[in-house]
């Protein structure tokens, strides 16, 4: 997996990118300017992040989705409460200095 560089991550216009950064050059990325990446961040190949969508987007309506899958029924929901998510790190062995470290960056996100 190639990783986008420091050089690169600049051009791109990010809002706010923090420390150890990893961001394939295989993703997909819109909007940068309204995107805030914390520190520890790896965004894989194919992902596809949006300034519009809080660094989700539903399955259905993702490159893969539309590609592959089939949506049945009425989007009542999904695509309107996507709009207000925000994926945030979390894994098993997460130890509580992590986690006070995503909450401090998440504070100084919303203080700005």
């Amino acid at each position: 997996m190639a990783w986008l560089t420091e050089e690169q991550l600049q051009e791109m216009g990010f809002k706010y990118i923090g420390e150890n950064v990893k961001l394939s050059d295989k993703a997909s990325y819109y909007n940068c300017d309204r995107i805030s990446i914390g520190d520890n961040s790896r965004i894989d190949d194919f992902c596809v992040i949006s300034g519009k969508n809080n660094h989700y987007i539903p399955l259905h309506t993702s490159p893969a989705g539309l590609k592959h899958g089939e949506f049945i029924g009425e989007d009542k929901y999904t695509t309107k409460e996507s709009e207000r998510l925000v994926r945030l790190p979390l894994w098993y062995g997460m130890s509580e200095d992590v986690v006070s470290k995503i909450v401090d960056h998440i504070q100084k996100i919303f203080k700005r």
